[in-house]
């Protein structure tokens, strides 16, 4: 059936974060960070740090998000519990050599036990750093046996302590 065929955008009814939202808006307390297709594709949104957000247990970023963000920075968030982010997030140029100013940093996350990075994600980003994750149970990135080129053009993927 095409209506759920994965080529097609499909909206994320369940979203807390609307394609229109500005970040600053978004509640402090919240414990889901479940962004719909196409949110925060603004060039003047350059960063993604989820500090402020202390309460979360789940950040669900849907497909073909945050297009122009160049860092994105979990860290330190004692709840949370999984992360998941849907195809070609982060990533501005497919065809990008990388930029080593572009990170993925998610650290010090003791509870974070299921982290999914879907294709063409972050393929840009010179950098991917997991570190201080100890219950960390399920690294996926891409999708098998289909090309996926997740972190592409990272030199190397840092997995300390996990």
């Amino acid at each position: 059936m095409l209506k759920n065929h994965s080529s097609i955008p499909h909206h994320n009814a369940n979203a807390t974060i609307p394609s229109s939202c500005d970040l600053r808006s978004v509640a402090a307390h919240i414990t889901q960070f479940i962004t719909d297709y196409e949110t925060g594709n603004m060039e003047a949104l350059t960063a993604l740090h989820f500090s402020r957000w202390t309460m979360l247990r789940r950040i669900d970023v849907g497909p073909h998000c945050f297009r122009f963000v160049k860092e994105v920075r979990i860290a330190g968030l004692d709840c949370l519990e999984e992360v998941a982010i849907g195809k070609n997030c982060f990533s501005s140029d497919l065809t990008s050599e990388g930029d080593p100013d572009r990170r993925f940093c998610l650290t010090d996350c003791a509870r974070v036990k299921k982290v999914k990075i879907g294709r063409w994600c972050c393929c840009d980003y010179g950098v991917c750093r997991l570190a201080n994750l100890p219950a960390l149970e399920t690294l996926q990135m891409g999708e098998l046996g289909l090309e996926s080129s997740v972190f592409m053009n990272a030199p190397a993927l840092e997995l300390k302590g996990a």
